[in-house]
């Protein structure tokens, strides 16, 4: 069995797995949508191997369905391969969430207004002491 298909001991990892999309469903959160899923799959004898659980967090876009054959990369934590990229390879639908760079841009966004709050509270703050 290849390192790709095997559930690592350590968080962390990277892994790349490939099999068949079960129990698919989207659930909201605080920080978005999360799609999750299991992935079942099977090794060269045709032998099941144990499940895979599967997240994909800040999820916007792209079709999946129970029964749907999927290739999921990412990163483990605590058994669950947390998806960075995912393929429904039945469809060829790309699944996506939010971008990195939307990510940044919106910290950027908040820090500018914070920043312009804390001019604008010094501001009346240093007009009430002068006056």
């Amino acid at each position: 069995m290849s390192r790709s298909h095997s559930v690592p001991d350590r968080d962390g990892a990277r892994g790349d797995i490939r099999g068949t999309a079960r129990y698919v469903q989207v659930r909201q959160t605080g920080k978005g949508a999360v799609l999750s899923f299991r992935i079942e799959r099977y090794d060269a004898m045709g032998n099941r191997l144990r499940p895979v659980g599967a997240e994909f967090t800040h999820y916007q876009s792209g079709q999946l369905d129970d029964g749907d054959e999927v290739e999921v990369s990412g990163r483990w934590s605590r058994g669950t391969l947390l998806a960075k990229n995912a393929t429904n390879l039945s469809t060829g639908a790309r699944i996506h969430g939010s971008a990195t760079s939307e990510k940044v841009v919106t910290a950027a966004g908040l820090t500018f207004f914070a920043l312009f709050m804390l001019f604008v509270l010094a501001g009346i703050f240093a007009g009430a002491v002068v006056g």
